[in-house]
């Protein structure tokens, strides 16, 4: 649905890198390992599969960490919230 104006940019994660196997890796970057075979991970898959449609039609992808973690992030606020008045089309869902 992107018109092609302006910027369009994909926030994925890094939940798509495979797993480190020394405890030393800390680093990732684009060249690092990802998860293998994709059909054991369907997330991981799934954010590739929305990465490659993104940067085929011209937008940019950013992988970001730490933010979709069961603990923390957004959901975690509006999950403490108990029931909340919503118009029935939000993002969030408790």
């Amino acid at each position: 649905m992107w018109n092609r104006k302006g910027r369009f940019v994909f926030t994925s994660s890094t939940a798509v890198y495979a797993d480190p196997t020394d405890a030393d890796a800390e680093v990732c970057t684009e060249g690092s390992p990802l998860k293998a075979p994709l059909e054991d991970h369907p997330r991981a898959a799934k954010l590739l599969a929305c990465e490659e449609a993104c940067t085929a039609c011209g937008g940019s992808v950013v992988r970001l960490a730490g933010l979709y973690h069961p603990g923390r992030g957004a959901h975690a606020y509006f999950l403490k919230q108990g029931t909340m008045d919503s118009n029935g089309e939000a993002l969030v869902r408790g």
